[in-house]
C-alpha cells in the first residue's frame, strides 16, 4: 500500500517520559523486542486456551517522532511563559514537517506489514500510526507472540493477551503495537445516582435544577460571577467510545434552559454512532460543556467503537486541529508511548487536553490511561456549596461518597511509578500533601464532581458524580479564556500546565483559584492518603477556578485586578440582598434585594448616599463597594376586588383590605352548565387555579372568567 494522505483517523505517538518504559530492546537472535505489550496479569494468570487463529484484531502501530528531544523542547518552549517562543504554535502541517517519521520511514512500516499479510487498513496525516487489520494467526506470525485467553482476575470476563513482547526482524521504525491485549476496556469516569426530585436530601447545597443538582447556568453562576464571556467562536472536543441520543440533549437544553449549541459528530474507525450502554457519559459531556460555554459555535463530538485503539480518535483530534479544547472522561489501558507524542503534537499546535483523573479516590495498583500521562491535565472533583440555588460559590471540600456501591469512590489522585515529576512541578513543595519529588503527581486542578444534573438512556433523568463531569467543565472554561484571547488579538492559551503551575505559584494564586482544604481521597489500600492541603494537593490539584483565572491565563505573571462587593440589608429582618462577591475588573455585577412581607424595599446606599432605588442595582465592577438595602415596614392597607365575568354564570369571594406583606385567598364557583375558566387582572391571565393565593404588595382587581362547559372555554 502506498502513503496516502486522503485519510483522516487519528492516530497517536510516543512521549519522551515513555521511552525509557517502553524502550526498544535488541534480541541476542537478531529481532528487536518492543516492550510494554504484556499486561502484568497476563505474566502472572495461567492461561485458559490459545487465542483462535481466526480472531481479528484491529491494531495501532505507532512509530516514533523525528528527535523526540527536540520535541519535548519545543513542547516546553511554547508552553513556558518565561519562554520567547511562548505560544508560538504549530500547524498540524508544521508539525508533521517537522518531527513526524519521514515518509520513507512511514512507508518501510505500511510495506513491512503487507509483506506480513496484515492489511493495511487506515494512514494518518502526522504519520504517527498504521492502522492494520488481521487474524490472530497472522498477528502471531508477524510479531512473533503467542497470543492467549486468560480470566480477568477483577471483571469476570476473559481477555486476550501475548504471553511474551512482541518481536521484528525487519529495520522498521516500530514503537509500539496497540490492539494486543483487550485486558484494559474504556469506562466512563462516572457514577450514578437516583434522581430526588423533591430536593429534600440534595447535598451538598443546591442548584437550580431538579432536586437541586446543579445545572445549566449554575455553573456560571457558582464560578464566575459577572463573566459575560459564553465561548462565542470556539469549539470544544470531546473523546468518546459511545455514541448518544440527541432528543437527551435537547431534552436537557429545554429543561435547564440553555441556549442551542450546535454539535457535530466525527466517526472513527467506522463507528456507526449508535448510542450504547455508555451513552450516559456521553450526554453528560455534552450538557456540562454548553452549560459552562453557552455561546460556543460547535461541540465535536469524536466517537469510536470501544474495542478502538485510543491512538486512532487521539491522532484525529490531534491532526483535526480544530477544537482548541478537548475532554477526555474515559479511562482504561496502560501507558502508550504513541499517545503520548499525540499528546505533545496537540501541546505543539496549542491544543489543551482535560482528561479526568477517576472515581475510585486514591491510586492503588495500575493506573488507567491517559490518567497519569504528564503531557494531559489531569482534573479532580469537588463537592460545591453554594449561598443560595443556583447562586453563588460558598465552599468546596474534595469529593468523596467514601463506601458506595460496594466500592470506594472519590476524587481520584496519587503519584504515577512510570513518569517521572514535569518541570513545571519539581517548585512545588510536598511536605504536608505527601506528594511526591520525583514522580509525577496527580491531578492538577479540579472542579464540581458531585450532584450534577443530566439526562440521558432516552430520557432518563440523573444525578450524576464523577470527576468525568470536571473534565468538560473545564474544556468549557477554556473556552471562555480562548474568547477572550481571540478578542485580544493573542493565541490560544494552549497546553496549561505550566502556566498553570505558575498562576498558582504567585501572588495571584489566592484570586484565581478556589484552594480546596478540606477533605480526602483515603480509602483502606491508600495507607492514610491522601488530605487536602493549603496549596497544591493530590485530592484537588491546585483547586477550582475563578473569573480572575481567566486574565491570569491570558497574561501569566501580570497583577489581576479584582473588587470586592459586600452587601447587608437594614434592617437586618426586612429582606434578603444577594450579589455581593468578588469580581473581576470590568465585570457585569447585580445586587437584588427582596423584601419580606411587611417590608417594601426603598433604595440602595453607599456611604450614606442613595446610588439606586430599584430593587436590582446593576453595574460595571471598577471599585470595592460596601452597598447597603434599605427597608421600611409597610404599614399600607390594600384593597383586593373581585368580580365574575359574566357575573350570571358564577359567585366569586375573598376580596377585601389587606395590611401589605399578607395572605389573600380568592376563590370562585361556577354555576350549574358552566365552568370557571381563570383569573384575569387588567385583562393578563395570572392563574387558571379557582382558589388563588397570594402576598398582598398592592392593591388588585381581579376578574374571574366563566364559560359554558359545551364551548370548552368560550362563552357560547
Amino acid at each position: 500500500m502506498k502513503l496516502s494522505s486522503r485519510n483522516r483517523f487519528g492516530g497517536i505517538s510516543l512521549c519522551v517520559a515513555t521511552v525509557a518504559i517502553l524502550q526498544l530492546a535488541q534480541n541476542a537472535d537478531g529481532g528487536r523486542l518492543i516492550n510494554g505489550h504484556v499486561p502484568a496479569a497476563a505474566r502472572r494468570l495461567l492461561p485458559l486456551s490459545d487465542a483462535p487463529a481466526d480472531q481479528p484484531l484491529q491494531l495501532a502501530v505507532g512509530l516514533p517522532v523525528r528527535d523526540p528531544a527536540a520535541l519535548e523542547a519545543f513542547v516546553k518552549e511554547v508552553s513556558d511563559p518565561a519562554s520567547p517562543n511562548f505560544r508560538k504554535y504549530l500547524t498540524p502541517e508544521e508539525f508533521t514537517d517537522r518531527f513526524g517519521p519521514s515518509e520513507e520511514e512511514y512507508q518501510s512500516v505500511i510495506n513491512f506489514l503487507e509483506a506480513q499479510g496484515l492489511a493495511v487498513a487506515q494512514t494518518h496525516p502526522n504519520r504517527l500510526v498504521v492502522d492494520a487489520e488481521a487474524s490472530v494467526a497472522q498477528v502471531q506470525r508477524a510479531f512473533h507472540v503467542r497470543i492467549r485467553n486468560f480470566a480477568h482476575p477483577t471483571e469476570g470476563r476473559t481477555f486476550f493477551a501475548p504471553e511474551n513482547e512482541p518481536e521484528v526482524d525487519a529495520p522498521v521504525p516500530i514503537l509500539h503495537i496497540a490492539g494486543l491485549s483487550n485486558y484494559w476496556i474504556p469506562r466512563p469516569q462516572s457514577r450514578i445516582r437516583e434522581l430526588d426530585v423533591s430536593g429534600a436530601n440534595a447535598s451538598p447545597r443546591v442548584g437550580s435544577g431538579p432536586g437541586g443538582a446543579f445545572a445549566g447556568n449554575d455553573f456560571r453562576n457558582a464560578y464566575l460571577s459577572g463573566v459575560t464571556l459564553t465561548g462565542a467562536g470556539q469549539k470544544v472536543g470531546l473523546l468518546e467510545f459511545d455514541g448518544y441520543n440527541a432528543n437527551d440533549v435537547l431534552a436537557y437544553r429545554l429543561t435547564t434552559n440553555v441556549p442551542n449549541v450546535p454539535l457535530q459528530n466525527v466517526l472513527v474507525d467506522g463507528y456507526s454512532g449508535r448510542a450504547g450502554s455508555g451513552n450516559g457519559e456521553v450526554c453528560l459531556d455534552i450538557e456540562l460543556a454548553m452549560a459552562m460555554a453557552p455561546g460556543l459555535s460547535q461541540i465535536i463530538v469524536y466517537e469510536a467503537p470501544n474495542s478502538s485503539p485510543w491512538e486512532d480518535i487521539l491522532s484525529r483530534i490531534a491532526t483535526d486541529n480544530l477544537a482548541k479544547q478537548v475532554s477526555c472522561s474515559w479511562g482504561g489501558g496502560p501507558p502508550s508511548a504513541t499517545a503520548e507524542q499525540i499528546f505533545q503534537q496537540m501541546a505543539a499546535q496549542g491544543q489543551t487536553f482535560f482528561n479526568a483523573s477517576g472515581d475510585d479516590d486514591a491510586f492503588s495498583g495500575n493506573i488507567p490511561f491517559p490518567t497519569e500521562s504528564p503531557n494531559v491535565i489531569q482534573v479532580g472533583g469537588t463537592s460545591l456549596s453554594t449561598l443560595y440555588a443556583g447562586g453563588p460559590w460558598a465552599y468546596e471540600i474534595a469529593w468523596n461518597w467514601g463506601l458506595n456501591g460496594g466500592s470506594y469512590t472519590g476524587s481520584g489522585g496519587g503519584i504515577s511509578s512510570v513518569y517521572s515529576i514535569p518541570s513545571w512541578q519539581q517548585t512545588v513543595s510536598m511536605l504536608s500533601n505527601q506528594g511526591s519529588t520525583t514522580f509525577r503527581n496527580i491531578p492538577d486542578v479540579a472542579l464540581t464532581a458531585d450532584n450534577v444534573f443530566a439526562i440521558s438512556n432516552n430520557g432518563r433523568t440523573e444525578n450524576i458524580g464523577g470527576t468525568s463531569c470536571a473534565a468538560p467543565l473545564w474544556a468549557a472554561f477554556t473556552a471562555l479564556v480562548n474568547q477572550q484571547a481571540a478578542t485580544d488579538g493573542k493565541p490560544s492559551v494552549g497546553y496549561l500546565n505550566p502556566a498553570l503551575y505558575a498562576v498558582a505559584q504567585s501572588a495571584n494564586y489566592s484570586v484565581a483559584f478556589h484552594d480546596i482544604i478540606a477533605g480526602d481521597n483515603i480509602t483502606p489500600k491508600s495507607s492514610g492518603r491522601f488530605q487536602t492541603a493549603v496549596g497544591y494537593d493530590l485530592c484537588t490539584g491546585w483547586g477550582t477556578p475563578t473569573a480572575a483565572l481567566i486574565s491570569a491565563l491570558l497574561s501569566p505573571g501580570a497583577p489581576i485586578s479584582v473588587y470586592h462587593v459586600t452587601t447587608a440589608a437594614t434592617p437586618v429582618n426586612g429582606g434578603t440582598v444577594i450579589g455581593a462577591g468578588t469580581y473581576l475588573a470590568g465585570a457585569h455585577v447585580s445586587v437584588t434585594a427582596t423584601p419580606f412581607g411587611t417590608y417594601l424595599f426603598t433604595n440602595w446606599t453607599e456611604d450614606g448616599n442613595v446610588v439606586s432605588t430599584s430593587p436590582t442595582y446593576s453595574f460595571t465592577a471598577g471599585a470595592d463597594r460596601n452597598l447597603i438595602a434599605n427597608f421600611a415596614v409597610n404599614n399600607s392597607l390594600y384593597t383586593v376586588t373581585v368580580s365574575a365575568s359574566p357575573s350570571t354564570e358564577g359567585s366569586v369571594g375573598g376580596g377585601g383590605s389587606f395590611r401589605a406583606g399578607s395572605h389573600a385567598f380568592v376563590f370562585a364557583a361556577a354555576k350549574k352548565k358552566y365552568i370557571f375558566v381563570d383569573w384575569k387582572e387588567n385583562g393578563v391571565v395570572v392563574s387558571t387555579a379557582a382558589n388563588y393565593g397570594f402576598t398582598v404588595d398592592k392593591s388588585r382587581n381581579l376578574v374571574a372568567e366563566f364559560s359554558g362547559k359545551r364551548a370548552r372555554g368560550r362563552r357560547r
